[in-house]
C-alpha cells in the first residue's frame, strides 16, 4: 500500500530531520515528497520525489500548495518552517477536505501564542510555569528594578537570535529598544558559561 507524506521546507533543519526520521521508520510503501523554495536544498535530493514551492511570503503560496496537493494527493503533510504554519493552519480545513489529506499543524490560536515571545511568557505564567520574567518596553524599568543588568532585548516575533541584544546599562537598553521593532525585554537567566535553549514543535 502506497503511503505518501509531503514534507515542506526540505532545506530547513527541521524539514531534514523529519525526512530522516521518516526514512528510518521503514514504513512499507512510504513515498516522501520533499518541497522547498530553493532548488539547491539538500533534502530535495534525499528522495525520489521532490517539488519546488514558493516562499510562504509569496502571494502565490497557497494556490501553488493547493496545486501540489491536487497533483500528488499525499496522505499527510508535515510543515517544517514557521512562516508556513499560520498560512496552512488558516486554510487547513478547506485544503484537507478538498484534497483528502491530513495537514499536521496546530490551531491558529496555538500558533499565534507560540510565535510571540511575550504571549508565550503570559501563557506559561498563567499555567503554572516559571519562564524568564518579561516586559514590554513601556514597563522595562520594572525589570531593571527587580534584576538590574544584564537584561535581554529581542523581537517578540522572530527566531535564530535575529535582533538579540544583551544590554548592560540604561544606555544600551534604550539603544536596543530603539533598534528592535516590537521588542520584548527579558530577565537574563544565562551566564557567560551557560546557555539555555528550548525547542518546540507547534
Amino acid at each position: 500500500m502506497l503511503v505518501k507524506v509531503l514534507v515542506t521546507s526540505a532545506g530547513a533543519l527541521l524539514g531534514q530531520g523529519i525526512i530522516r526520521s521518516l526514512q528510518q521508520c521503514r514504513i512499507p510503501g512510504l513515498q516522501i515528497i520533499a518541497c522547498d523554495p530553493d532548488p539547491h536544498s539538500p533534502g530535495l535530493y534525499w528522495n525520489k520525489g521532490s517539488r519546488l514551492l514558493p516562499f510562504a511570503k509569496d502571494p502565490r503560496f497557497i494556490d501553488k500548495f493547493a496545486d501540489l496537493l491536487n497533483e500528488e494527493r499525499p496522505d499527510a503533510v508535515c510543515v517544517a518552517t514557521d512562516p508556513e504554519l499560520s498560512l496552512l493552519a488558516a486554510n487547513q480545513r478547506e485544503l484537507e477536505t478538498t484534497y483528502n489529506t491530513n495537514i499536521i499543524v496546530s490551531s491558529p490560536e496555538v500558533i499565534r501564542i507560540a510565535d510571540d515571545k511575550y504571549l508565550t511568557y503570559q501563557f506559561m505564567k498563567s499555567n503554572g510555569f516559571t519562564p524568564p520574567d518579561s516586559r514590554l518596553p513601556r514597563n522595562g524599568q520594572e525589570l531593571v528594578g527587580l534584576y538590574g543588568f544584564p537584561l535581554v532585548v529581542k523581537p517578540r516575533i522572530g527566531s535564530r537570535s535575529a535582533g538579540f541584544h544583551l544590554v548592560n546599562n540604561q544606555t544600551e537598553l534604550a539603544n536596543a529598544i530603539n533598534a528592535v521593532p516590537n521588542a520584548v525585554i527579558q530577565e537574563c537567566v544565562a551566564t557567560k558559561d551557560e546557555e539555555y535553549t528550548a525547542g518546540t514543535l507547534y
